[in-house]
């Protein structure tokens, strides 16, 4: 799929929305997390026009969680071809 400018100008409008919507910053509880992740994964779902590249949410020493509990969280994502998920959680959805 060709990045267009539209495309960029629709993610970065949704960008606000997802940062927003996942709080693993502030150290959320597991529940947080699986509940806002299932609702990113459905707004995937609904907007195949956009691309997604995701970070390692969840993984700093703040919030708390290793990347084996999180990434999981993203299987249904990784043979979408508008996400783009880090290394890290590829390797662990694979195995």
């Amino acid at each position: 799929m060709k990045i267009t400018n539209k495309h960029l100008f629709k993610a970065s409008a949704r960008r606000h929305w997802w940062q927003h919507l996942c709080h693993t910053h502030r150290g959320g509880s597991k529940i947080e997390v699986e509940a806002a992740v299932a609702r990113f994964v459905a707004f995937v779902h609904e907007h195949p026009e956009l691309i997604f590249l995701v970070t390692n949410i969840g993984c700093s020493k703040k919030a708390g969680f290793s990347p084996c509990e999180i990434a999981p969280l993203f299987a249904d994502l990784a043979s979408c071809p508008n996400v783009y998920l880090p290394k890290e959680f590829r390797d662990i959805i694979k195995t």
